[in-house]
Protein backbone atom coordinates (compact mmCIF):
# COMPACT_ATOMS: atom_id res chain seq x y z
CA UNK A 1 0.00 0.00 0.00
CA UNK A 2 0.95 3.58 -0.59
CA UNK A 3 1.69 6.11 2.19
CA UNK A 4 -0.57 9.19 2.12
CA UNK A 5 0.85 12.07 3.58
CA UNK A 6 0.01 13.66 6.65
CA UNK A 7 -0.65 17.08 6.28
CA UNK A 8 -2.77 16.60 2.83
CA UNK A 9 -1.51 16.63 -0.71
CA UNK A 10 1.24 18.65 -1.86
CA UNK A 11 1.22 21.88 -3.34
CA UNK A 12 3.52 22.04 -6.98
CA UNK A 13 5.89 24.96 -6.99
CA UNK A 14 5.73 26.94 -9.53
CA UNK A 15 9.10 27.42 -11.99
CA UNK A 16 9.83 30.80 -11.14
CA UNK A 17 8.88 30.73 -6.83
CA UNK A 18 11.69 28.75 -5.80
CA UNK A 19 14.66 30.18 -7.42
CA UNK A 20 13.30 33.67 -6.46
CA UNK A 21 12.96 33.08 -2.37
CA UNK A 22 16.39 31.25 -2.53
CA UNK A 23 17.62 34.71 -3.83
CA UNK A 24 15.44 36.69 -1.35
CA UNK A 25 16.62 34.52 1.47
CA UNK A 26 20.76 35.19 0.46
CA UNK A 27 20.28 38.23 -0.38
CA UNK A 28 18.83 39.20 3.46
CA UNK A 29 21.56 36.34 4.64
CA UNK A 30 24.63 38.03 2.80
CA UNK A 31 23.15 41.90 3.74
CA UNK A 32 23.10 40.70 7.05
CA UNK A 33 26.36 38.60 7.29
CA UNK A 34 27.83 42.15 5.54
CA UNK A 35 26.43 44.36 8.22
CA UNK A 36 27.50 42.01 11.11
CA UNK A 37 31.54 41.59 9.48
CA UNK A 38 31.60 45.34 8.95
CA UNK A 39 30.46 46.50 12.66
CA UNK A 40 32.94 43.69 14.13
CA UNK A 41 35.37 45.46 11.87
CA UNK A 42 34.67 48.64 13.44
CA UNK A 43 34.89 47.57 16.24
CA UNK A 44 38.45 46.34 16.12
CA UNK A 45 39.67 48.96 14.28
CA UNK A 46 41.09 51.56 17.11
CA UNK A 47 41.01 55.24 16.98
CA UNK A 48 44.79 56.06 17.61
CA UNK A 49 43.78 59.99 18.51
CA UNK A 50 41.84 58.83 21.32
CA UNK A 51 45.02 56.90 22.71
CA UNK A 52 46.14 57.62 26.15
CA UNK A 53 49.59 58.47 24.81
CA UNK A 54 49.68 62.43 23.88
CA UNK A 55 52.62 61.55 21.29
CA UNK A 56 50.31 58.38 19.30
CA UNK A 57 47.49 61.16 19.60
CA UNK A 58 49.42 63.85 18.32
CA UNK A 59 50.66 61.76 15.06
CA UNK A 60 47.17 60.26 14.67
CA UNK A 61 45.82 63.20 14.36
CA UNK A 62 48.63 65.39 12.42
CA UNK A 63 48.09 62.35 9.97
CA UNK A 64 44.31 62.99 9.59
CA UNK A 65 45.09 66.71 8.98
CA UNK A 66 47.05 65.93 5.87
CA UNK A 67 44.85 63.14 4.88
CA UNK A 68 42.23 65.88 4.47
CA UNK A 69 41.26 68.40 1.66
CA UNK A 70 42.42 71.97 2.33
CA UNK A 71 39.21 74.37 2.03
CA UNK A 72 40.59 77.11 -0.43
CA UNK A 73 39.48 80.80 0.78
CA UNK A 74 37.50 82.78 -1.13
CA UNK A 75 38.78 86.15 -1.07
CA UNK A 76 36.04 88.89 -1.44
CA UNK A 77 36.43 90.34 -4.65
CA UNK A 78 34.06 93.05 -3.90
CA UNK A 79 33.50 95.22 -0.85
CA UNK A 80 29.98 96.45 0.02
CA UNK A 81 31.24 99.34 2.12
CA UNK A 82 28.99 101.44 -0.45
CA UNK A 83 25.42 99.45 0.60
CA UNK A 84 24.89 101.51 3.98
CA UNK A 85 25.53 105.08 2.68
CA UNK A 86 23.43 104.14 -0.56
CA UNK A 87 20.49 102.62 1.83
CA UNK A 88 20.44 105.54 4.21
CA UNK A 89 20.90 108.36 1.53
CA UNK A 90 17.85 106.65 -0.65
CA UNK A 91 15.82 106.61 2.40
CA UNK A 92 16.40 110.06 3.72
CA UNK A 93 16.18 111.43 0.24
CA UNK A 94 12.23 109.81 -0.22
CA UNK A 95 11.11 111.13 3.52
CA UNK A 96 12.35 114.34 2.82
CA UNK A 97 10.79 114.65 -0.78
CA UNK A 98 7.75 113.47 0.84
CA UNK A 99 7.50 115.99 3.73
CA UNK A 100 8.79 118.76 1.77
CA UNK A 101 5.72 118.17 -0.51
CA UNK A 102 3.16 117.85 1.47
CA UNK A 103 4.60 120.89 3.53
CA UNK A 104 4.82 122.90 0.21
CA UNK A 105 0.94 121.64 -0.62
CA UNK A 106 -0.64 122.68 2.76
CA UNK A 107 0.89 125.85 3.06
CA UNK A 108 0.68 126.73 -0.72
CA UNK A 109 4.48 127.09 -1.31
CA UNK A 110 5.35 126.76 -4.65
CA UNK A 111 8.44 125.33 -5.39
CA UNK A 112 8.92 124.78 -9.06
CA UNK A 113 9.75 121.05 -9.83
CA UNK A 114 7.30 119.99 -7.46
CA UNK A 115 4.36 122.40 -7.98
CA UNK A 116 4.74 121.18 -11.71
CA UNK A 117 4.59 117.46 -10.76
CA UNK A 118 1.42 117.42 -8.70
CA UNK A 119 0.47 113.81 -7.12
CA UNK A 120 2.93 112.35 -8.45
CA UNK A 121 5.59 113.70 -5.72
CA UNK A 122 4.27 110.64 -4.11
CA UNK A 123 5.01 108.46 -6.42
CA UNK A 124 8.90 110.22 -6.64
CA UNK A 125 8.91 109.17 -2.61
CA UNK A 126 7.20 106.12 -2.34
CA UNK A 127 10.31 104.74 -5.66
CA UNK A 128 13.11 106.26 -3.69
CA UNK A 129 12.21 104.57 -0.43
CA UNK A 130 11.63 101.18 -2.30
CA UNK A 131 14.98 101.35 -3.98
CA UNK A 132 16.72 102.24 -0.50
CA UNK A 133 15.07 98.95 0.86
CA UNK A 134 16.31 97.36 -2.26
CA UNK A 135 20.22 98.43 -2.06
CA UNK A 136 19.79 96.79 1.83
CA UNK A 137 19.23 93.25 0.24
CA UNK A 138 23.10 93.42 -1.16
CA UNK A 139 24.39 94.30 2.70
CA UNK A 140 26.08 91.76 3.57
Amino acid sequence: MRRRPAAGPRRRARADEGPRRRRLVGLGRFVIRERVEWSVADEKKKDATKSGNPAVAADARAAKDAKRPKKKQQKLTTTRSWVVPTFLTLLLLGVAWLVVWYLTTSTGISVPVMSTLGNWNMLIAMVLMAGSFGVATQWK
